[in-house]
């Protein structure tokens, strides 16, 4: 007879959490977290930390949702779909059919654009979107780009506009000219090298400065660098904004 093995459920003996093990997750954060009240700088963070991986998740949840969805809408006799929506959960169809359009349209690129929160994958996969506008994001997700929900409005605007052939001078978001669809990659590896440099500048200083930076500025002199140096890279970080 086998010996059995003791193991312990670190979840039944309180030991720790699903939300722990979620948040021992590596996450990468981009927000400018030094521009904020030191009182609730670490509190805000750690918020992003546990939110992060859960947008994640959500999004990956999504292609499933939509996938098993139309396949209970292909077996189910019409009208019914609609009932089993409502009573088993509370959706409606037209929710439901955001699920499917996920799963139908950026199925095949789940891999890559489940890093995408849910709100950018609706849009993405609205019938109205362009092919183009879903490949221009699959390009900038390849090259290793963060995908803001303000960039993919821009690239499904401009999508639309080139489709019905309106002049690249007339494009327009909000009433403002595109000029071009986002920053061209050089000039956003540029901005990103900056943004580097000024971050890790502004981490040496906010840390316990050496000797030497205590011999050359005073107290209130460096709190005056390290501001400028905050305000230089809010500057470097509109560049990119869209």
């Amino acid at each position: 007879m086998s010996r059995r093995e003791n193991r312990r459920d670190p979840f039944r003996d309180g030991q720790q959490s699903p939300v722990t093990l979620m948040e021992q997750t590596r996450v990468d954060l981009f927000y400018d977290y030094d521009q904020l009240p030191e009182a609730t700088r670490e509190s805000v963070r750690r918020s992003a930390i546990t939110i992060k991986p859960r947008l994640k998740r959500a999004a990956e949840d999504l292609f499933v949702i939509g996938r098993e969805l139309q396949l209970v809408k292909d077996r189910l006799p019409h009208g019914s779909y609609t009932d089993w929506l409502d009573i088993e959960f509370g959706l409606s169809e037209r929710m439901a059919q955001r699920f499917v359009s996920v799963s139908e349209r950026l199925g095949v690129k789940s891999d890559k654009m489940s890093i995408l929160p849910p709100s950018t994958l609706y849009l993405l996969a609205a019938p109205s979107t362009p092919d183009e506008a879903i490949q221009a994001v699959e390009r900038r997700l390849e090259a290793g780009d963060r995908i803001r929900v303000a960039m993919v409005r821009a690239m499904i605007t401009q999508a639309r506009k080139k489709a019905e052939n309106v002049p690249a001078s007339q494009m327009t978001i909000d009433g403002e000219i595109l000029e071009r669809e986002v920053i061209d990659d050089d000039r956003r590896k540029q901005i990103d090298r900056l943004d580097l440099a000024l971050s890790q500048v502004i981490e040496r200083l906010s840390g316990s400065p050496s000797k030497d930076w205590r011999e050359i500025f005073h107290d209130d002199q460096l709190e005056k660098v390290q501001k400028k140096l905050l305000q230089l890279r809010g500057e470097v970080r509109k560049q990119i904004e869209v």
